[in-house]
């Protein structure tokens, strides 16, 4: 044992005086592979995937800014027309995906030779990617059965989310020689999204 300690010990001293300053680099060396070999993990890693799952929730909101409002006639005579009052409607949603009668109108009942007509003005985009269109061209008339007041457009994409605002025109128009006196109906509008 002595004898090779002593050879090894002969062989560095030679190594250093022929290869001045490359013991360091030696040296350097043997330590990097001792660090290794008691660190085998040293460089490893290990790796966790997750699924991740983003939830929307569904919303639609609809309201206007009147919640009642009164037609007054001129006169009784038949053909006669009241003044018109205009009500803005306010639409939120983002998942409307009806294409024909996204909003609807009715009467709970009607109005003896009286008829109660909407005229559906220009749809105020604020964002979203689909608007709001006219059913019909001008005033259409509304009754105790449901009438299609506004269409979606698909603008980009989905075209499944509005965000605006819409004006209807409101009047009524004699059918008929009008008694008088105040009659009171409910107009129900409703925004449908599927």
């Amino acid at each position: 044992m002595k004898i090779i300690a002593d050879t090894l010990k002969i062989k560095a001293v030679d190594f250093q005086v022929k290869h001045p300053g490359s013991v360091f680099y030696v040296i350097f060396f043997c330590l990097f592979l001792i660090m290794m070999a008691e660190n085998p993990v040293i460089f490893a890693q290990q790796i966790k995937s997750h699924a991740v799952t983003i939830i929307v929730p569904e919303s639609l909101s609809f309201s206007g800014d009147t919640s009642a409002f009164s037609l007054e006639f001129p006169d009784t005579n038949k053909g006669s027309e009241t003044d018109t009052k205009t009500v803005n409607y306010s639409i939120r949603g983002n998942n409307v995906s009806r294409q024909v009668g996204v909003i609807q109108a009715q009467l709970n009942g009607t109005f003896k030779n009286v008829r109660l007509l909407a005229n559906v003005g220009s749809y105020n985009k604020q964002s979203g990617n689909a608007s709001l269109t006219p059913s019909n061209a001008g005033f259409v008339e509304i009754g105790d059965q449901s009438v299609n007041l506004c269409d979606r457009k698909i603008d980009s994409g989905s075209g499944k989310i509005l965000r605006g605002s819409i004006p209807i025109l409101y009047k009524a128009s004699a059918s008929d020689v009008l008694e008088s006196g105040q009659f009171s109906q409910n107009l129900v509008l409703s925004i449908c999204d599927n």
